[in-house]
């Protein structure tokens, strides 16, 4: 009687076909988990980078004077760091004249909408912050805003309110 060693083409294929779905499926899910985890890290880095904004407003002039510190969000772009001179108390930040910061950034990371006072599309907003205490300088009537990030198909939603100073990211 002989001995039958080794498997059949069928097992062989079978077992093949189980490994192949096993590897897409796995492929997919980390596809969504890499955009996840992307847009994450852009949003906790824009917060955090809006709160050291704020923090550096504090911090005592450099030898070119006080500045002013902030973000300018635009629809469909990426936000863009800047600085601008601050003229006084009263005259506050000198919004004419603008330094843009370079940005470590995503280019795929976009401003998906943008909201002030929880109202509106708006196209562009500018947030900064102001000496001597980081306050936020916004117009008049402005007193708290809504950025959406978005990468890909994941969006994520960072609020700031001027009244009370907080920037956090909203939980979906």
């Amino acid at each position: 009687m002989r001995k039958n060693r080794g498997f059949t083409i069928i097992e062989l294929l079978i077992v093949i076909t189980i490994i192949l779905i096993l590897a897409v499926m796995g492929a997919g899910a980390y596809s969504v988990g890499r955009r996840v985890a992307v847009m994450d890290a852009h949003t906790e880095k824009l917060i955090s980078l809006l709160n050291s904004l704020r923090d550096k407003t504090r911090a005592i002039s450099g030898a070119d004077g006080p500045k002013c510190y902030g973000f300018v969000f635009e629809k469909n772009g990426v936000p863009k760091e800047i600085s601008v001179p601050y003229k006084n108390i009263r005259e506050g930040c000198d919004k004419n004249t603008q330094t843009n910061i370079p940005l470590t950034w995503q280019n795929d990371v976009k401003v998906k909408s943008l909201q002030t006072n929880g109202v509106g599309d708006g196209e562009k907003i500018t947030i900064l912050f102001a000496p001597p205490h980081g306050t936020i300088v916004a117009d008049e009537n402005d007193n708290s805003f809504t950025i959406v990030l978005q990468y890909k198909d994941r969006t994520r939603t960072i609020d700031i309110n001027e009244s009370s100073g907080r920037i956090e990211k909203v939980i979906n």
